[in-house]
């Protein structure tokens, strides 16, 4: 008898901890994974050696297993909503029951909720506070240069010189003082964070408080317009800032994210460059400035003449330069830009689709259906890429100058931003190319990016309590709605903490 309790007994505590444990696996699996492919593909084309593979992996799944690291504040945060309240819960059962006051179902629902995320507040404070306690590479580098300024010597303090330490120190020197301490290294997951909080607590505002249709046909279509439009508009302002920063301020932008615009886009460097030096002022038409070169070069190597790469001789940039060749119509270079890319993202989607879908349907069907999954995918990205480009060509070419004049509106001032802007305001809406589901998805990927652009990478660590707060309040916000209706908290991620949280 005793030891069928026990036996009981056990198995409600596992199945208690088990959405943690389930939550700090998969912060685990998502910390390592990428560096693991990383390790298989250096390994398959012969750069890691087969006795370094072992120490690489141990080396890597030791540094993630700390507490200071990202699987560990998993577990705590799921831990906190799911374990956390069950004390203060118990507490305030035998409270009712010893006072014997009648306390409605719905008082009650409330109370459980409020404790619930409390609770979850909390125990973000203290994992916000957990993942800044290790210093990063930037982090140190500043500390080192204080402990400079302050007097030690520098031999005291060794520095390596690997390649992201050296890229560190660039970065740092852009920020400003290094005497200064800088903090920011959770911005990413609190902008994710804040983007799902954000989408909890409008869409349950919108199912609250809509009035009800009964039956016209104008509120359904209303309601159906808004639900259907507010996804496209979120990720065409939310790329349209992304995509200006990629333009006049990449360092804005992650390396990683910034490389894979870069081949998308597949534009020649010293075209982007001129077209930065234009807005800063420094390529400046009718005037030598010494960048004629910048251009020549382009317009030499693309079979031009020279001087049509000089702002002193030739006002505005031909059409041709920024077609990169593919001739002087903007509709055949736009056509062209579109199956480019298209290309360039069926050997992205085209793997993946077929790895996912071969394991529900058969051979053939999966193929089939993979194709097209893939090829609506790529046209997606194919039409974003070309939207771009002939955004900038309506605006400093086609519509633009005819409308407002060259008087009005200077060729300077069209290349200088406002072309680029037109063309960033365009390429989002080639969502619309995607299914209505995966559009929602897309824009909840773009939007935390386009947060981290519009705010410092980097701020003063005395400020960090304010991303504190907006990170606990958000993580609170996200479990208690995935906790208590798993439908408000929408999409994959959605799906991915009812999965941990069952």
């Amino acid at each position: 008898m005793r030891t069928a309790q026990t036996g009981t007994i056990h198995h409600d505590a596992l199945k208690l901890l088990a959405p943690a444990v389930r939550a700090y696996g998969f912060g685990l699996l998502s910390t390592t994974f990428p560096g693991l492919l990383s390790l298989l593909f250096s390994v398959l084309r012969g750069k890691v050696g087969g006795q370094d593979v072992v120490a690489k992996i141990t080396s890597r799944i030791s540094r993630e297993v700390a507490l200071d690291r990202w699987p560990t504040t998993c577990g705590i945060l799921v831990g906190s909503v799911t374990v956390g309240p069950l004390p203060f819960l118990s507490l305030l059962n035998a409270w009712h029951s010893s006072s014997g006051r009648n306390v409605t179902a719905r008082a009650k629902c409330n109370v459980e909720l409020l404790i619930r995320f409390l609770t979850v507040f909390s125990a973000a404070l203290g994992s916000f506070q957990l993942l800044n306690r290790r210093e990063s590479k930037e982090e140190r580098f500043q500390h080192e240069e204080a402990r400079r300024q302050e007097g030690f010597g520098e031999r005291d303090i060794s520095i390596s010189n690997s390649a992201q330490e050296q890229e560190a120190r660039t970065r740092l020197a852009k920020a400003g003082s290094t005497s200064t301490v800088l903090a920011g290294r959770t911005l990413d997951i609190t902008f994710f964070s804040l983007v799902r909080a954000t989408d909890v607590v409008i869409y349950s505002l919108w199912t609250l408080f809509r009035v009800p249709s009964r039956g016209r046909l104008d509120h359904k279509r209303a309601r159906s317009l808004v639900e259907h439009i507010a996804p496209p508009t979120v990720f065409s302002m939310s790329s349209a800032i992304v995509m200006w920063a990629w333009f006049y301020q990449p360092d804005r932008l992650p390396r990683s994210y910034r490389t894979w615009i870069s081949n998308a886009a597949q534009v020649d460097d010293r075209l982007i460059e001129a077209l930065r030096q234009l807005r800063r002022g420094n390529f400046v038409y009718g005037q030598d400035t010494g960048m004629a070169d910048l251009l020549g070069s382009m317009s030499k190597d693309l079979g031009y003449p020279t001087t049509w790469g000089d702002p002193a001789k030739t006002v505005p940039i031909p059409c041709e330069l920024y077609h990169s060749g593919s001739g002087p119509s903007c509709e055949w270079h736009a056509m062209t830009r579109f199956f480019q890319a298209w290309q360039f993202a069926m050997y992205m989607y085209l793997p993946l689709n077929l790895l996912v879908l071969a394991r529900r349907d058969d051979a053939r069907r999966a193929s089939f259906k993979a194709l097209l999954e893939a090829s609506q995918s790529s046209a997606f990205l194919g039409a974003f890429v070309s939207l771009f480009y002939y955004g900038v060509c309506l605006a400093r070419t086609r519509i633009g100058p005819n409308v407002l004049g060259h008087q009005t509106v200077t060729p300077m001032t069209w290349d200088g931003g406002l072309a680029v802007a037109n063309g960033c305001a365009l390429c989002g809406w080639s969502i619309m190319f995607e299914k209505a589901a995966r559009r929602q998805e897309v824009a909840y990927f773009v939007a935390p990016r386009a947060l981290a652009t519009i705010f410092p990478r980097r701020y003063e660590r005395r400020l960090m309590r304010r991303e504190q707060f907006a990170y606990a309040l958000s993580i609170a916000i996200i479990l208690t709605a995935a906790k208590n209706d798993p439908g408000r908290v929408r999409g994959v991620f959605g799906r991915l903490l009812q999965r941990i949280l069952r």
